[in-house]
């Protein structure tokens, strides 16, 4: 049988493991609070430049690699991400502006697309 004073540890000792235990899952919550947080931002970001790309491809005729590689082009012109291309482009239903010099060419808002596809100005 224990001691009062060995009692007393073991209570000590118990209430402390608990009170770390406790800890432990709030920190495991939280983390799966933000990771889930996190996963929806960018699911929904993906969503967005999917929408996007869908409408450069129906506007633009082109597939679907040529149309996401003209937003990202058209996001680094303007020192945008994907995504606020994307949100741009699903809200005005057009490509956003950009000062874009091609070879050869005059300086253009948004130059019309080849009609082979080529993106290689952008």
């Amino acid at each position: 049988m224990p001691t009062a004073a060995e009692g007393a540890l073991i209570a000590l000792m118990v209430d402390h493991a608990v009170a770390l235990v406790q800890q432990a899952r709030r920190a495991d919550a939280q983390f799966d609070a933000d990771g889930q947080l996190a996963l929806r931002v960018r699911l929904d970001s993906s969503r967005r430049i999917a929408a996007a790309v869908g409408l450069v491809m129906s506007l633009h005729h082109l597939d679907r690699v040529q149309a996401a590689e003209l937003l990202v082009r058209i996001g680094r012109r303007t020192h945008q991400d994907p995504a606020a291309v994307a949100d741009s482009v699903v809200h005005t239903g057009s490509l956003p502006a950009a000062d874009v010099r091609c070879p050869a060419e005059p300086v253009a808002l948004v130059p019309p697309l080849r009609s082979d596809g080529d993106l290689s100005c952008w």
